[in-house]
């Protein structure tokens, strides 16, 4: 059933997921509240945001680039030791209440940046560890894990926000980013069968981007992946949705998250157990346009349990959807091109930060519900577009 599981590496890294997402889950849940608390505005939340994502536009190729020329594990260190000091210096600014604005947008600029060079490797060692037999099934176990921590993580968050306070739950979020690093410390790995050419990084990285432009399908759903991150910005609004228009608190911000979260698993979990999964392509394109009905659908509900089933559907596409994109990166891919290839793929992550700015603008002058139905309409758009313009990829796994 759990095929992926069958091999000790890839079990010590699915840990070291759950421990990172449930720490990026409860991070993003106090530093939101906390800008909000100081008073920021929705344009300054959405500031915050993007500076989460902002660096993959800078390193995000370079860190596909290392992950193939030195490893894929010393980047993953390197990226989640720097997350426990952030943390815990944030935290200790805010119990002695002098943490300001200017601070949290450093920290999560510094988030930013480790997660643009933990990701392409982080990705590019699930083929290493359990070969292509096993690869899509391990591939959904990874949102298993990551949904897993999102269910876990942002509920806590809120509770502490709740019953003790933000700096508390800052010094929790370094400590989980330190069991995620001893996690990886327990991989036993071999030599990379796999060694880069000795080229210079950018000659590197414009033979990934040369094989992405030979192929049509990865190319246009990259577009997507795109338009996705510039229009579908939801968790950035989700502070605002929780506070203005369903007035719910931090503890029920959390509860949102957590309802995407559910979703999401019950997703991974079905994609997991299968034993074989058909339709990719359909899959894939009709979970895009389901998303976007349903962001539209979500900008429209006042009601708090209405907006929780919402989120839950949202969920459960979305993670099917990642789970497809993902496997058709990873197995589509030369080995010696996947870390760089998975480096373009976090690249279009860029595409969060200019979202994040535009949707907290939108918000700021016509409201949360206004900025969020707009991402909804356009994604459906897109997802309209790609059906259209790669007819094989309705064909994909049938």
């Amino acid at each position: 059933m759990f095929s992926a599981l069958r091999h000790p590496n890839y079990r010590w890294l699915w840990l070291n997921i759950f421990f990172w997402t449930m720490a990026r889950w409860m991070e993003w849940v106090a530093i939101s509240w906390l800008v909000l608390e100081l008073g920021g505005s929705p344009f300054v939340l959405g500031a915050a945001y993007a500076c989460r994502t902002l660096p993959a536009v800078f390193f995000g190729g370079l860190g596909g680039v290392l992950a193939d020329k030195i490893g894929r594990r010393r980047p993953i260190l390197i990226a989640q030791a720097t997350m426990v000091s952030v943390q815990w210096l944030t935290a200790s600014l805010v119990v002695f209440g002098v943490v300001q604005i200017w601070w949290i947008l450093v920290a999560t600029l510094l988030g930013g940046t480790a997660l643009a060079f933990d990701q392409p490797a982080r990705h590019s060692m699930i083929y290493d560890l359990v070969g292509k037999k096993d690869l899509l099934n391990a591939v959904a176990l990874n949102r298993i894990a990551q949904r897993t921590g999102s269910i876990a993580g942002a509920p806590l968050a809120g509770a502490l926000i709740t019953f003790a306070d933000i700096g508390v739950c800052l010094y929790v979020v370094g400590t989980i980013f330190l069991l995620g690093v001893m996690s990886l410390l327990m991989l036993r790995l071999a030599p990379a069968a796999v060694k880069a050419k000795e080229t210079s990084l950018w000659r590197d990285f414009v033979a990934a981007w040369e094989f992405v432009r030979s192929q049509p399908q990865i190319l246009g759903v990259l577009a997507v992946e795109i338009a996705f991150d510039v229009f579908a910005t939801y968790h950035m609004l989700m502070p605002l949705f929780a506070r203005d228009i369903l007035k719910i608190g931090p503890t029920g911000l959390g509860l949102l998250f957590a309802a995407e979260g559910a979703g999401e698993m019950a997703g991974a979990l079905f994609l997991a157990s299968s034993s074989q999964v058909r339709r990719r392509g359909w899959l894939l394109l009709g979970g895009f346009l389901g998303l976007g009905g349903l962001l539209l659908l979500f900008s429209l509900s006042s009601w708090f349990y209405l907006s929780l089933l919402i989120l839950v559907v949202v969920g459960l596409m979305h993670t099917v959807v990642m789970i497809m994109v993902q496997t058709l990166l990873l197995s589509s891919v030369p080995d010696e091109l996947r870390g760089r290839v998975m480096g373009i793929y976090v690249l279009t992550w860029g595409g969060v930060p200019v979202g994040s700015l535009q949707a907290g603008a939108l918000a700021g002058l016509f409201g949360a519900p206004f900025a969020l139905g707009i991402g909804g309409a356009v994604i459906m758009l897109a997802a309209g577009a790609l059906y259209f313009t790669q007819p094989k990829l309705r064909q994909l796994g049938s």
